[in-house]
């Protein structure tokens, strides 16, 4: 199977949203963001689904670019306001813990995937055969731990250095916003 790059996924996922020029108001205003809305393309692909069976990376760009409009609709004329950028952060990025109810394993399930060091895009190139599993459960430390581990893979300092925030902080206020996802395991 061959795999798109993440470039290629992310204009077909917006283009099959019809944000394109959403993202393009948001990354004219925070070039950072189209770095960051790659990041999260390499890491999931198209192919985790969400609860509703379409490709997890789709929710991830219509909640940050909606938001963001939204956020910009409401308060005309702060677009370059950090907290438009952190808003944009924690919506695209919020969704992915949805890939903790999944396993991605190779066919023999010898090798699964590791979504706290690696993204889905280089495990599906070391092993194109891979198959998608239900997860055999977490906790709400497995939530904690990810958004740590994601946010620190997947935002840069350079990314962050205009809003002041930390990674700590948007990992926290990740977890916070993902109260509802915790169940026991």
């Amino acid at each position: 199977m061959v795999i798109a790059s993440p470039e290629t996924i992310l204009e077909r996922s917006l283009k099959r949203l019809r944000r394109k020029s959403g993202l393009a108001r948001i990354t004219n205003q925070w070039g950072n963001a189209r770095r960051v809305s790659l990041n999260i393309t390499a890491f999931l692909t198209d192919r985790i689904p969400d609860a509703n069976g379409d490709p997890l990376l789709l929710r991830c760009l219509r909640e940050a670019v909606d938001n963001c409009q939204d956020f910009v609709r409401s308060n005309p004329g702060h677009a370059m306001h950090p907290h438009m950028f952190n808003l944009f952060l924690v919506s695209s990025l919020s969704p992915c813990v949805e890939v903790l109810r999944h396993r991605v394993v190779c066919p023999q399930g010898k090798v699964a995937w590791d979504p706290l060091t690696e993204d889905l895009q280089q495990f599906f190139f070391r092993y194109p055969t891979a198959v998608l599993r239900p997860s055999p459960g977490f906790s709400n430390e497995d939530v904690a731990v990810f958004f740590s581990a994601l946010v620190a893979r997947l935002v840069s300092d350079e990314d962050i250095a205009g809003i002041q925030l930390s990674r700590e902080a948007i990992s926290r206020e990740l977890v916070e916003a993902n109260q509802c996802f915790f169940s026991p395991v």
